[in-house]
């Protein structure tokens, strides 16, 4: 199974951190289903999982309030995220563009920049 590298989950980790409690709360996610989602690589079709990743990307202004894609912020998380890089922020900006629902563009997005860590790390 693929795994985020270790070093960029537990930097992701610390981020969300800060808001998880919260978070979990205001969803009802199960706590295990996070922890899979930060370091097992693991986006199952779960509803809660999904608008926890919004709350979380919403609490570090990752979404703007609209619900569009925060580039500007989405960019200066690079320097905190070993495996991130513009080239990520902007294609998984761009194929979550058209996503309205808050919750499943944050889930996409998501899924995207951890499988794009990965394919990075392998090479």
């Amino acid at each position: 199974m693929a795994q985020v590298p270790e070093q960029s989950a537990k930097a992701w980790a610390n981020f969300v951190h800060r808001y998880q409690s919260e978070c979990i709360c205001a969803t009802g996610v199960n706590p295990v289903a996070v922890n899979k989602w930060l370091f097992n690589y693991e986006f199952p079709e779960d509803a809660c999982l999904k608008c926890f990743i919004a709350c979380i990307a919403k609490r570090l202004d990752l979404l703007n309030p609209d619900g569009s894609v925060n580039y500007e912020k989405n960019i200066q998380m690079i320097k905190y995220i070993p495996g991130t890089n513009a080239e990520i922020t902007n294609n998984c900006t761009r194929e979550t563009i058209n996503i309205t629902d808050i919750c499943e563009k944050s889930f996409k997005y998501s899924y995207c920049v951890q499988t794009a860590i990965i394919r990075g790390a392998k090479n």
